[in-house]
């Protein structure tokens, strides 16, 4: 009887393909398949003559049968199973939205077939069921295929059946391997985060090395497509959802690394390249307007190819040329960036060959690396090199620009110690009332002010240096030198200014000081000599003094003087040029006619007003009264 049985289902054969599963004690593959595009209910039940239907492989890649298929689709095949064979399992692996049927019974659906029609990646399905009774089962899978993707990934297998316990510990086992074959993926994407992260503190650490910050706004998008990608090969996913999202990650690290390219090299971008980041940016259009139909996939391939290929090949070039012009780091930088845009647009280019049918397989140009279990893709080793390459030259720069900033804050301490020789801490004078406030911009300065009191008389001496910092700083030292030594044989105004112009002609190296020197006596007499500086005020007046260059310009200068008395109860006040030069946000300046005015006010209040106001350079305001001014 068992054997008439057995003639019986062969001799069915011609109905439907046969898998002899009988004595499955493990998973049992199902290979052949009869297959018929359209969509039709009938086509789920058992008794279904498929006959007419071609007859494919299962376990051989769609592009390779020569078919071509999209929209709906159905596979069906028959299963020779042991009695009583109790509850049993089928694994496959298949894109697209699709549904089991087992002898014309639902055992489970995936996706979501059209009006919504979500386009789901390939990921591992076990769909359980009881077996029917009899010696077989009929199995039908219905599919439906985004029309743009019809020759892509492997219909329907390899699919296995097997006793439920058994299939669903090989389920197990398969997804423990696709983990294992993305731990290389997984290693990259620490050690990615681990870069970003360090990238963003040392850009904390130093802000004005913004190139940092690019690196990691590069990087972190690499991260991201990783963990995207390794979760759809687990996961059931919409595949148009992940390739918005890998199309806008990779545009967004695109733009990063090019701004990153620029400001590592001290280069500003050209208009052109910055138009194009721009462009860029709007990648994910393309892939918007092919997932929806208004062009076809094969044309959003050849427009990503064209769009990046600017990108692929200007960048390296520009790092090439500045290296050839002298820049020994973009040397560094120009063969990471190399091999990575070179892999990159390999890439790209097998793809949409494959996509126009110029190539016959959709294996890259350069195959992915094994090791083990583990598989590892050659982009992701170039990006690992690149990034690794990088960080180790932005790590020497780092440690490079703390080098230089210990520096400079070594010369800054230097300067505020000669700050406290720019501007006296002490402005008593017997006979005298001395008022006087100072507001470097940066915090070393370039103005001064020096007092030499004697014999019932004060020299003031109140200048500008040109620029700020530490060079500012040791003119100013250079200067006070100079008027220290030349005071001792004269108190004259127009004679000090004289020879300390020709002691420090074309010792400035191309720098400059204004100076105003003035002698003011207990009794209100002043005599007054000015070397390019403002002139000096008195009750809201100024004081006419002769014009002419500034200290260090020139040798040879023969520096006048004019003579003034401070009328009772009066003041002399002296002022720098950042209290009139003082800019507001809208870019008004302090000018002159404020400063005329508020020069009767206290020197505190007069250097407060013009900070306020919107300082830009050091503030000096000093006020003298002579005794017998005093009311």
């Amino acid at each position: 009887m068992r054997s008439a049985l057995l003639l019986l289902l062969l001799a069915m054969s011609a109905i439907a393909q046969v898998t002899d599963a009988r004595r499955m004690g493990g998973p049992v593959e199902i290979k052949t398949w009869r297959f018929q595009a359209g969509d039709d209910p009938r086509w789920a039940a058992s008794d279904f003559d498929d006959s007419s239907w071609r007859v494919i492989q299962g376990d051989k890649p769609w592009d390779q049968l020569g078919l071509t298929a999209d929209g709906y689709l159905w596979l069906r095949t028959r299963v020779l199973i042991p009695e009583n064979a109790g509850r049993l399992g089928l694994g496959l692996t298949l894109i697209g939205p699709h549904e089991i049927f087992a002898n014309g019974k639902s055992i489970g659906v995936a996706g979501e077939f059209p009006p919504r029609g979500l386009l789901y990646a390939e990921a591992p399905h076990l769909y359980p069921f009881d077996a029917p009774a009899g010696h077989f089962v009929e199995l039908a899978i219905r599919v439906w295929l985004w029309p743009a993707l019809n020759r892509i990934g492997t219909l329907p297998g390899p699919v296995f059946i097997g006793p439920a316990d058994v299939m669903s510990n090989a389920h197990e086992l398969t997804m423990r391997q696709i983990i294992d074959g993305q731990i290389g993926s997984y290693v990259l994407e620490i050690v990615y985060t681990v870069l970003a992260a360090g990238l963003i503190i040392l850009f904390l650490r130093q802000r004005k090395q913004s190139e940092y910050l690019w690196l990691s706004l590069a990087i972190i998008p690499a991260v991201l497509m990783g963990i995207v990608d390794s979760r759809t090969v687990m996961v059931t996913t919409d595949t148009r959802l992940v390739n918005y999202f890998n199309s806008m990650a990779s545009a967004f690290s695109a733009v990063c690394l090019l701004e990153f390219v620029f400001r590592f090299l001290g280069q500003a971008m050209p208009k052109w390249l910055r138009v194009y980041q721009f462009v860029l940016a709007l990648n994910i259009l393309r892939s918007y307007v092919a997932w929806h139909d208004w062009i076809s996939l094969s044309q959003a391939n050849v427009a990503a190819l064209l769009l990046y290929l600017p990108y692929w090949f200007a960048t390296p070039g520009i790092v090439l040329w500045r290296y050839v012009r002298g820049n020994k780091e973009a040397g560094l930088l120009a063969i990471p960036l190399l091999l990575m845009f070179g892999i990159d647009m390999s890439n790209s280019i097998h793809w949409v060959l494959w996509r126009l049918r110029l190539r016959h397989t959709v294996t890259a140009f350069v195959p992915d690396l094994k090791l083990g279990l583990v598989t590892i893709a050659p982009d992701s080793i170039t990006h690992f090199l690149f990034f690794l390459s990088i960080a180790a030259l932005i790590l020497y720069r780092f440690q490079k620009v703390r080098a230089e900033q210990a520096q400079a804050q070594a010369e800054l301490e230097a300067a505020r110690d000669m700050q406290e020789v720019m501007v006296p801490s002490s402005v008593a004078s017997p006979g005298f009332h001395i008022e006087s406030a100072y507001i470097p911009a940066q915090e070393v300065g370039g103005d001064f002010f020096q007092l030499f009191p004697e014999d019932g008389s004060v020299l003031i001496v109140i200048g500008d240096v040109s620029g700020k910092g530490l060079k500012a700083a040791m003119l100013v030292s250079l200067i006070l030198g100079l008027l220290r030594r030349t005071v001792k044989d004269t108190r004259n105004p127009a004679k000090i200014l004289t020879e300390v112009n020709e002691l420090l002609a074309g010792h400035t190296d191309g720098r400059f000081a204004t100076c105003c020197c003035a002698l003011i006596y207990r009794d209100g007499r002043m005599a007054i000599a000015n070397a390019g500086h403002l002139s000096p005020y008195c009750n809201g007046v100024e004081i006419q003094t002769p014009g002419n260059v500034p200290l260090g310009l020139t040798p040879a200068i023969e520096y006048e003087e004019v003579g003034f008395r401070i009328p009772a109860g009066q003041r002399v006040l002296f002022v720098s040029d950042g209290v009139v030069e003082a800019r507001s946000k809208s870019g008004e300046l302090y000018g002159f006619e404020r400063t005329r005015v508020i020069s009767v006010e206290p020197a505190a209040e007069i250097a407060h007003a013009a900070r306020q106001f919107g300082q830009e350079d050091d503030i000096t305001v000093v006020g003298i009264q002579p005794a017998a001014a005093f009311g």
